[in-house]
């Protein structure tokens, strides 16, 4: 159900935004009528979008009403922050918006699960026998939302070894790729974030985002491999792929917290 942890992330990164223009962290403004708008976001362009073949369903419109809501209660927060007066409101939005989080599980949790393309055959294949749970608890941060998007990610990256026999080239393996990059991609938004927050000296962020980009890079040669027919099993792309990642966050992540824990 990867639609559904990115329309969460995409309305967690907006969520960010807004606290951190509200708590002064963000210098830059967000104009309240704009924001309003609920189909201007990437979640409401989602709802709207492929997310419309729920519609009949009536989790939908729970979810549709949630997020319209949560748009309202950002907007007149905004608009309360701009006259020095937003504290009063700060309580309804985080109320709000862990209202969009739970419609959006709401909605997940009554879909029919359908067969993943290109997996029929699949289900009785032993994963790599070393390959063992990426996530620990010894790599949280302290961020939440990084330490829940790491855990997703790291989970995400798991599902590539569900076929470890399987080529590159199959569907299934390049689906998951997409995904994963889908995941990542958003991710590396929320963090970079973060590291504004903390105000990370210029060249460690640049670092920092050089590393997000060699990892995107990675999954994009993953696929470039499978469409010049280049064998290699899930299991070998999926183990280069896990090692890197868990090198990056135990090299550059864990260590954020350290600068984030400074400006709170």
């Amino acid at each position: 159900m990867i639609d559904f942890e990115i329309a969460k992330a995409w309305h967690k990164i907006v969520a960010l935004h807004i606290a951190f223009v509200i708590e002064g962290i963000e210098k830059s403004s967000l104009d309240p009528r704009i924001v309003c708008d609920d189909v201007v976001c990437n979640l409401g362009k989602w709802i709207f979008g492929s997310g419309a073949r729920y519609a009949r369903m009536p989790e939908y419109a729970d979810l549709v009403e949630a997020h319209i809501r949560f748009h309202y209660a950002a907007s007149a927060l905004l608009e309360e922050h701009a006259t020095g007066n937003a504290e009063s409101r700060s309580s309804s939005l985080r109320a709000a918006s862990d209202a969009v989080l739970a419609s959006i599980d709401a909605l997940a949790a009554s879909t029919i699960a359908v067969p993943e393309s290109g997996k029929p055959g699949t289900a009785t294949q032993t994963k790599d026998a070393g390959d063992q749970p990426a996530w620990t608890e010894s790599m949280r941060t302290g961020m939440q939302l990084i330490d829940e998007q790491h855990e997703e990610l790291l989970n995400w990256i798991g599902k590539l070894n569900d076929a470890p026999a399987a080529e590159i080239t199959s569907q299934f393996f390049v689906d998951l790729i997409s995904a994963v990059k889908r995941l990542e991609t958003l991710h590396f938004e929320t963090e970079e974030i973060f590291m504004q927050r903390a105000g990370l000296p210029v060249d460690q962020m640049l670092e920092h985002v050089q590393a997000h980009k060699m990892l995107l890079n990675q999954l994009v040669q993953v696929e470039l491999d499978a469409g010049n027919g280049i064998c290699k099993t899930a299991a070998e792309a999926q183990r280069a792929i896990k090692n890197a990642v868990l090198s990056h966050i135990a090299k550059y992540d864990m260590p954020l917290d350290v600068h984030v824990a400074a400006r709170r």
